[in-house]
């Protein structure tokens, strides 16, 4: 429970979208910036958001890679950093920035929650009461990193989106940006529900199920061996 406790507000304070690891904001949310609107016009904006209305490093060679529509539904989709890093990908096939995206991403953080749901749920570390719930947690996390992988290997930023962002009306909202702070929050979700499940199993208010006649048997020899 202490395990799952601190894994929950970690996760949660990840959630957060002023945490010291959350991404950067939309830029086109932040300059209030369309679609099909120029680049120039899109980084001259952003200018007047930073330090001394001078753009970044970063900021320059995202403005470089953000020429055409399949790069700013890169950016949308997989961030910055998988647009401007990314060495062997090519905007004619969007695929090859989803194969950079993917690992580390969402996977890594998906498999250490597993790794975590699979030492909490151990019979050695959380003891019997708890291994009764392994396969059942394991399950449903493999499921909830499904529905992860499902969303960011078939959602596209534009043909996704309201009517008004296609026709160039509205900023596009930015999957990256989104599903980076829900990601956590599901994470934290998931090991609350975990942790109320063990809590009423363990302590025999639902869940419960009666001793075995062995298990029984060893409760009658080790009390008159005690005695």
């Amino acid at each position: 429970m202490n395990v799952l406790f601190i894994a929950i507000v970690t996760f949660l304070v990840l959630s957060l979208p002023f945490n010291p690891h959350a991404p950067d904001s939309n830029i086109f949310s932040l300059t209030r910036s369309r679609l099909n609107t120029p680049t120039d016009v899109v980084f001259n904006r952003l200018a007047r958001y930073r330090p001394q209305n001078t753009l970044t490093p970063a900021d320059a060679l995202l403005r470089s890679k953000l020429t055409s529509l399949n790069a700013r539904k890169v950016y949308l989709r997989f961030g910055p950093d998988t647009l401007t890093s990314c060495q062997f990908c090519s905007l004619d096939n969007i695929d090859s920035y989803l194969i950079y995206y993917l690992p580390f991403n969402t996977l890594l953080p998906h498999l250490l929650h597993m790794f975590l749901v699979g030492l909490v749920t151990s019979a050695p570390f959380g003891g019997r009461e708890v291994a009764r719930w392994r396969n059942k947690f394991t399950i449903a996390g493999l499921a909830l990193a499904a529905i992860d992988l499902y969303i960011v290997s078939t959602y596209d930023p534009v043909q996704s989106a309201s009517a008004a962002v296609r026709a160039g009306q509205v900023p596009p909202s930015s999957l990256y940006h989104q599903i980076t702070l829900m990601r956590p929050l599901a994470l934290s979700i998931f090991d609350g529900i975990c942790a109320l499940l063990i809590y009423l199993s363990a302590t025999n208010r639902f869940f419960f199920i009666p001793p075995s006649q062995a298990d029984q048997v060893d409760q009658l020899v080790s009390a008159s061996l005690s005695s």
